[in-house]
């Protein structure tokens, strides 16, 4: 998992789009801003609290507490039966390997799998890499998320 140094910041160009029926009973878009949301800085109180709770689910891991499938469900706000029924596995099964002696036994064919769910490597399930916010990089993955290439550039702003 990479781990940027500088929280993201909300972006004030954010539209919502609302539907409604016009009178041919046709949906029709009508575009609106989120100025509430900056008046108020929610966007940045959602980024600050993402930031927190990937700070908590990082200890439990690191401790032992949690697997990395957990911190995954978790940070995403995801139910469990619903992954289990995604990966198309019993919930007993998922609750194994939602602890770290239970994701030591996971098959490398069923890691790819939870890869495609979350929208991961399999290599995130096994590294934080702490990027300082100066370095761009870009991701490539290879062979249903088995491989990844990861390329890390000073930034152009900072040079």
């Amino acid at each position: 998992m990479i781990i940027k140094s500088e929280r993201d910041q909300f972006d004030d160009d954010m539209k919502i789009i609302l539907y409604s029926k016009n009178q041919d009973g046709k949906c029709k878009p009508k575009e609106s801003s989120l100025e509430i949301a900056s008046e108020m800085n929610l966007g940045n109180t959602y980024y600050e609290t993402r930031e927190i709770e990937l700070e908590r689910l990082k200890k439990e891991l690191l401790e032992g507490q949690i697997s990395p499938i957990k911190l995954y469900i978790d940070y995403h706000a995801m139910d469990e039966k619903d992954v289990a029924a995604r990966m198309r596995i019993s919930y007993g099964k998922l609750k194994k390997f939602l602890t770290m002696e239970g994701f030591k036994s996971i098959s490398v064919e069923l890691l790819t799998r939870f890869a495609g769910l979350f929208n991961v490597s399999v290599v995130d399930f096994f590294q934080f890499i702490h990027l300082d916010k100066n370095i761009d990089f870009t991701i490539n993955n290879y062979h249903q998320r088995i491989i990844q290439e990861l390329s890390m550039t000073q930034s152009l702003k900072d040079k």
